[in-house]
Order: C-alpha cells, then structure tokens, then sequence
C-alpha cells in the first residue's frame, strides 16, 4: 500500500502547527503554562493549540482512522488492539525546551499501520526545517523553501560510533560514562526532542541509545524516517520496534543508528544496561 498522497497534506499541516506553536514564543511562562501532567512534563497553551490543529486537521483528511496524541486521552487497549492504521502524535514535542526559549521543538506526525511506522513528517518551527519520509519513497529535509535534500546512510563516511547524541535534560553523568567506556574517544552532543533523530538522518551523530522512559508518540515519526534514510532502530533483541502492541504505550529500550550498518557487532544489552536512564524524553 502507498501512502505518498498523504505527504503534501501531513507537511503543510505540520507547518500549520509550527506556526500555531510560534505564536507563544517569548511569551511569559506563566501566562503561557497550563499544568504538569501525569508524567512530570509541562503542558502549555502552545501545546493545546498544535493538537486542535493537527487533530482536527487529521480528523477531516483520514474521518475514519482514530488518532493518538500526547495531549488527548489514550483509548483503552481493547479498543486500540483492533485498529489496523491510525495516527499517532506529539503535537509539541520538546515542551520543556520551548520554555527555555530554545530551538529545539518538533511537531511529530506518524501514521502507524499493522505496528509499523509507513509515514513521518517532523517540522522544526524556529529553524524552519522539514523533515518526512514514507515507507518505500525514501527520506528528505526541506530547509525554507529550498528543494527536498534526499537523506541516505550511503553518503557517510564513519564505519564506527564517533559521535553520540543524548537528551539535553538528562542529568545522569553515569550514564554518559557508560557510554563513553563503551565507545571509548566518542563525542557527545546534546539535543532535545525529535531532532536527535533528525541528526541521526541527517548523518550529522551516529547513535542515540535510549534506556530510559520515553513514549511511542516520541519516536514514531523518527522511527519511517531514520529507516528511509538508510538507519535503524531497534530493541535489546535487536528487532524493530511495533507500535499499539500493549496497554502500556512506553517503548522498550533501543538504539537508534545513523546507519544500519553501524548495528554489526554492536552489544545493545551491555549498552542499554544502565538503570539511571529514567526521566522522560519530552524533558531530554
């Protein structure tokens, strides 16, 4: 099955909600704060303005696929386990970053069939970048108005793990310190939201290893685009990661590489056993 006709529509809609996002830059917090929800991590007036956009956007383009956003309530699993194709979304993912007036926000639109992400698009608002990718048509970046940069694994260079990328809000050395003893002389960046994966397609780091916390919405829309683009991401046993498989919407721990290839060799239980790892990605 193809998905490409939805591409243009899911594109403009996430610039939609960019915009919609952009709107609370550089307003106070305080007027712009909601509350902390269940998971310790901040909704905003911004937050709540992205999803009506995409939901209602969504709702009219696909009537008859259900949704899943971080900002709405989750269906139960007896409901959810029946669905073949639906969308799964974090409308603003980075709040935490976007309250500390950084750049480093996304809009994250997935469409998730038969447990597998087929469809991505995450928009950077402040940086105007666009990022999407469907299954079988490849991986691309847009910067402004510039023309589509295709993304692939097969234009890098690095045959080993030289730079590591980990969530700016994690405050666990010891973890950095596994990791380096793992892939001794490696550099570390720091970054929140989807644009780590964005790196990772863009060839710009090679791996982000995740332990900790981090939901289905978070990573879904990375997940088309970092495998179309020649990368992969996958869990201690080393397979894909399924999407809408439990009641429990958390992924398990995984490894995202910039190139496939990168995963030969690799220890993925040694390098993901590391129980400090535990805040969630919307504060990384």
């Amino acid at each position: 099955m193809s998905w490409n006709h939805l591409l243009d529509p899911l594109c403009e809609l996430a610039k939609e909600a960019g915009e919609r996002i952009l709107e609370y830059t550089h307003k106070d917090n305080d007027t712009i704060f909601v509350r902390d929800k269940s998971n310790s991590t901040p909704l905003t007036l911004a937050d709540e303005a992205a999803n009506e956009c995409v939901v209602a956007a969504l709702k009219q383009l696909t009537p008859d696929w259900p949704i899943i956003s971080e900002e709405e309530e989750i269906p139960p699993f007896e409901d959810r386990q029946q669905w073949e194709t639906y969308w799964l979304i974090d409308p603003l993912d980075g709040t935490r970053g976007f309250l500390d007036l950084r750049a480093e926000f996304t809009v994250n639109i997935a469409l998730i069939h038969q447990h597998r992400s087929v469809l991505g698009v995450i928009y950077a608002p402040t940086e105007q970048c666009l990022y999407y990718a469907c299954e079988g048509g490849g991986a691309y970046k847009v910067e402004e108005q510039s023309p589509p940069q295709r993304l692939s694994a097969e234009e890098r260079t690095h045959s080993s793990v030289q730079k590591i990328v980990i969530g700016r809000y994690m405050p666990d050395m010891a973890w950095q310190a596994h990791l380096g003893r793992q892939f001794p002389g490696a550099e570390f960046l720091t970054l929140n939201s989807s644009l780590k994966f964005c790196w990772l397609a863009e060839g710009v780091v090679d791996l982000y290893p995740r332990a900790g916390k981090i939901s289905e919405w978070d990573v879904a829309a990375a997940d088309c685009l970092l495998s179309e683009a020649g990368g992969a991401m996958v869990d201690c046993s080393r397979r894909p990661l399924r999407y809408n498989k439990s009641d429990c919407i958390l992924c398990p721990p995984f490894v995202a590489v910039a190139d496939a290839a990168l995963l030969a060799g690799m220890q993925i239980d040694t390098l993901l056993n590391n129980p400090g790892e535990t805040s969630s990605d919307s504060n990384t």
